[in-house]
């Protein structure tokens, strides 16, 4: 239910269980990345035109409750991705584990802060986000032993790269200490990643990204991107659709299911890019 270039892979495993489960499965996805209204509208004309599954990144029961509840209270089936609204809205989800994420990039920060003095901005797509905001909990509780890390807090890049850069290149003049950015949004992985190559600061700048996009993959190779954590999209719609037909045959699933992430550093590109068929300039 999101755009981007990683849902690609959400899409191929979506349709590739579609297929080998005989479903007639339909992927849809607002023109703009995170357009809420688009994503509740399409969830409503899936729901009025007889979907017996629903499977979509419903990360607020604010936003999405009202839709998914009624539609899950009379036997719908549905489930999300990479996010959680709470099991009195879907069957369950599955994604990247938020503690596993949050734990793990404080962990890649901290193997490349050595013992640098680092300030560290969290680039993530909105204040609402639950799951990047319990990613960052669990981020800042890690780093809390670490004296030579802190931690200047949450910056909200809605999907733009553009809006990433901005707001990285703004806050880096006012407060000139910030010397990394941990990326939770794929777009503002690639919007950190060119304002470090734009102003030559690749010796001087720590940037973790998130997914494992082509660009994402040539960044690393140049310098402007230390290290990306790749999610598995793939997983995501592949076994969305595998749980669902357990739960129709009568089987049980967990409710909260990690899909893995890996952390791919530029001695990895070339090899994990090979593996997953992904193509660098």
């Amino acid at each position: 239910m999101q755009g981007g270039a990683v849902w690609g892979q959400a899409e191929a495993g979506f349709y590739a269980a579609c297929e080998e489960l005989g479903w007639d499965g339909q992927y849809v996805a607002p023109a703009t990345p995170n357009d809420t209204t688009v994503m509740v509208e399409l969830s409503e004309t899936a729901l009025n035109n007889g979907a017996d599954v629903l499977i979509g990144t419903y990360y607020s029961p604010e936003i999405f409750g009202d839709v998914l509840k009624p539609a899950f209270e009379r036997g719908v089936y549905i489930a999300s991705t990479n996010a959680s609204v709470g099991p009195e809205y879907q069957n369950f989800w599955i994604g990247t584990d938020p503690d596993g994420m949050g734990v793990t990039q404080a962990k890649t920060l901290v193997e490349l802060a050595g013992d640098q003095e680092v300030t560290v901005v969290y680039m993530q797509t909105e204040a609402t986000s639950e799951t990047q905001n319990q990613q960052f909990a669990a981020f800042t509780k890690y780093l809390k032993d670490y004296a030579n890390i802190t931690v200047y807090g949450q910056e909200f890049c809605n999907s733009s790269e553009i809006t990433a850069a901005e707001k990285i290149a703004n806050l880096i003049k006012v407060n000139p200490q910030i010397n990394a950015c941990v990326c939770a949004d794929g777009a503002g992985c690639i919007g950190v990643a060119n304002y470090v190559d734009e102003n030559g600061v690749q010796d001087d700048f720590i940037s973790v990204g998130i997914d494992d996009a082509a660009d994402m993959l040539n960044y690393i190779m140049s310098g402007a991107l230390d290290c990306t954590i790749a999610q598995d999209f793939y997983a995501m719609g592949y076994q969305s659709c595998m749980m669902i037909k357990t739960l129709m045959d009568g089987g049980d699933v967990e409710f909260d299911n990690d899909s893995g992430s890996v952390v791919i550093k530029a001695e990895d590109v070339e090899s994990y890019a090979a593996e997953k068929g992904i193509t660098l300039s």
